[in-house]
């Protein structure tokens, strides 16, 4: 947040002033200061100026971000038809038995070796249950010895060492009660889709199987993801910006939904809002409890609930009075509020309502709930972002500093030398910027990790303006053989622009953006362009009060 410095303004015009005054016809103006804050898919503007975004944020941009996922290649489950519908027992000279509602998974191993598996998971979230592995010198079937097993709870890795026969890990995953009301299949996905299997005795962070090498690479080729959610309708990228006051729960709606009944006479209003994936929220009230004076006691209370279907139970203690509580929302965003009403309530008419509803842990002041406003920006491209180089959207457009492409084998490669086992290739970017050798990962590629110069190791690297790749000699010989490769493969590379272009926005988006309110005396603005983080930086006129 940069420094701020006391400017006095009026509607048509600002002036900076030795004694901080202005003088005219009109008098002394309307008193403020300008606020510069910084922040990541949200930001908010304390005690802004209430008026329009064209009046009151002077500057709003919004941040490309790229991200693509790497491997170790430690990881050695891969979920296959490799499984029985069977069980087998802890302890010594066991066998694999046949039945119908568990199952072992199992995968070929190195005999002397220590193995480290963690990470399965139960249908039901019990991580009481057990964790087991076995080991056998045969092909796993039914009544095959089990000639050494481990065990443990699911909430902690579990160590084993092979002997000097071992040919495969037999691994339980699915016991007893974990079907429930889904079928085998489901389950067996489910409990395995975090299992992680790696040589050595400590448990590393859960990444998919990638062949048992490190990825991106030819065979596993890694998405790069940016800012942007795809309209398969518009053909074109959206980013969403959301404006709100600090209130996120409009209890005018929440009261005019229909009551319905529980226990007894008693009564309850449901309702779901989608928020944020995995983020903690506040629910609380002040000191005249939830509407009036009659909520001083519990007659009426407010809990985070889950209120799928027809369900109905409280997961949170009662808010009401001054109390407060905390729930994270689940992974789709999703936040669950229940209003229950005993016998004695009375109904809620023409009252002054005090619950709040806000982002983190802390119980924000009580602040009125103000309508979401929308605005929604599209686009023919994503918004990227490499290092400290990214895309924007200003006022002024988008302004654009990465390219991406996708490589055909059209490329005009070149053979520039041999290296150990390895062949390097490369090709000039010439609308690139030209790199020095402290700057050489700015460039993202689907098919090969980065940052290899000059070394033995498989991978990809840009250097003055120049895309390198070392490749293995015995797969490519020759440029040719390179180019017949990238014809086949969507492989997509990404760098950044010597110079920055600009992209116009449509005047009717403009136009939205610009028509956006803000509120007293906390606004807040959020963007939404997907999956990825989004970097915000606003300027706006804060009452200097």
């Amino acid at each position: 947040m940069q420094d701020k410095q006391q400017i006095y303004g009026r509607n048509d015009m600002v002036m900076l002033y030795k004694h901080n005054k202005i003088y005219g016809s009109l008098g002394l103006t309307e008193q403020f200061v300008f606020d510069t804050i910084n922040g990541e898919n949200t930001v908010v503007l304390n005690n802004p100026k209430v008026g329009k975004f064209k009046d009151v944020v002077t500057d709003l941009n919004i941040l490309g971000n790229s991200h693509q996922d790497s491997t170790t290649g430690k990881q050695l489950f891969k979920l296959t038809d490799n499984y029985l519908h069977a069980y087998f027992y802890h302890g010594e000279n066991k066998e694999i038995v046949p039945y119908s509602s568990n199952a072992v998974v199992y995968l070929p191993c190195e005999p002397n070796t220590t193995y480290t598996i963690h990470g399965r998971k139960n249908i039901n979230n019990d991580m009481t249950r057990k964790n087991r592995v076995g080991l056998t010198s045969e092909l796993p079937a039914f009544n095959v010895k089990i000639t050494k097993t481990a065990e443990t709870t699911l909430d902690k890795p579990l160590t084993i060492t092979t002997e000097e026969d071992t040919k495969y890990l037999v691994i339980m995953a699915i016991t007893d009660g974990e079907i429930g009301q889904l079928n085998f299949d489901k389950v067996l996905e489910n409990n395995t889709s975090k299992l992680m299997v790696e040589v050595g005795d400590k448990a590393s962070p859960y990444e998919p199987y990638t062949g048992g090498k490190p990825s991106p690479s030819p065979d596993y080729l890694q998405e790069i993801k940016s800012v942007g959610k795809w309209n398969d309708e518009k053909q074109k990228y959206e980013v969403d910006v959301r404006v709100t006051g600090k209130n996120l729960f409009n209890i005018d709606s929440f009261l005019k939904l229909p009551l319905q009944p529980v226990s007894g006479n008693n009564s309850v209003r449901k309702l779901i809002l989608t928020l944020k994936p995995n983020t903690k929220y506040t629910l609380s009230t002040n000191n005249e409890g939830i509407c009036n004076s009659q909520d001083k006691d519990t007659s009426r209370s407010l809990y985070f609930t889950n209120v799928d279907d027809e369900i109905y139970q409280c997961n949170t203690t009662a808010v009401f009075k001054g109390k407060k509580v905390t729930v994270t929302s689940d992974e789709n965003g999703r936040v669950k509020i229940a209003l229950f009403d005993r016998t004695n309530s009375k109904p809620i008419e023409n009252k002054q309502c005090y619950v709040m509803l806000n982002e983190g842990t802390f119980a924000e002041p009580y602040e009125p709930y103000f309508p979401e406003q929308t605005a929604t920006i599209t686009m023919d491209e994503p918004l990227r972002g490499i290092g400290k180089y990214q895309d924007k959207i200003t006022k002024d457009g988008i302004a654009r500093r990465i390219r991406s492409v996708m490589l055909n084998g059209n490329e005009d490669w070149k053979f520039y030398g041999s290296n150990g086992n390895t062949n390097n290739f490369g090709y000039i970017l010439r609308e690139a910027i030209s790199n020095n050798v402290g700057q050489r990962s700015s460039l993202t590629f689907s098919s090969y990790k980065s940052g290899v110069w000059a070394t033995d190791m498989l991978g990809q690297d840009m250097f003055a303006r120049i895309i390198r790749i070392n490749l293995p000699k015995d797969v490519f010989p020759d440029v040719e053989t390179l180019r017949n490769w990238l014809s086949q493969r969507k492989t997509t590379l990404q760098y950044v622009l010597e110079k920055e272009v600009i992209v116009p926005i449509s005047q009717s988006e403009q136009d939205a953006i610009r028509a956006l309110t803000t509120y007293h005396p906390t606004t807040v603005i959020m963007v939404d362009g997907g999956e990825l983080p989004v970097g915000i930086q606003a300027t706006y006129k804060q009452v200097n009060k």
